[in-house]
């Protein structure tokens, strides 16, 4: 059965793109207002917000690290970028002039797709 536990109103100023479930019930949420936000399942508020240049389009969890760093990719706009929730910063991996529409990974080699 499948039901709502939890409903967060006013979680950004613009439109949610979309949400990255981590462990333990933690999410983020990408959104228009050029954020990225952290969210606990107890809290209605966020326990860390990330700001953007542009809007936050994509996200891919990847997993964790041999240092238990959950990690992900996402896109802002024309941007793809790799995100460490323990150091709380992202690196630009790849950036053009037109827009990211779709990201994955493929299992088993390692290997991401970022299709424009």
């Amino acid at each position: 059965n499948l039901h709502v536990s939890m409903v967060i109103r006013n979680a950004h100023s613009d439109k949610i793109n979309c949400l990255c479930n981590l462990v333990s019930g933690f999410f983020l949420s990408g959104s228009s207002d050029k954020t990225i936000k952290v969210w606990s399942p107890l809290e209605a508020k966020p326990i860390g917000v990330l700001e953007e240049e542009d809007e936050v389009n994509l996200m891919l969890r990847l997993g964790k690290t041999a240092k238990n760093d959950v990690t992900l990719l996402y896109v802002a706009k024309n941007s793809l970028r790799f995100l460490s929730i323990q150091q709380a910063k992202a690196i630009q991996l790849y950036k053009d002039k037109i827009e990211i529409t779709a990201i994955s990974k493929i299992s088993g080699n390692n290997t991401l797709v970022a299709l424009e």
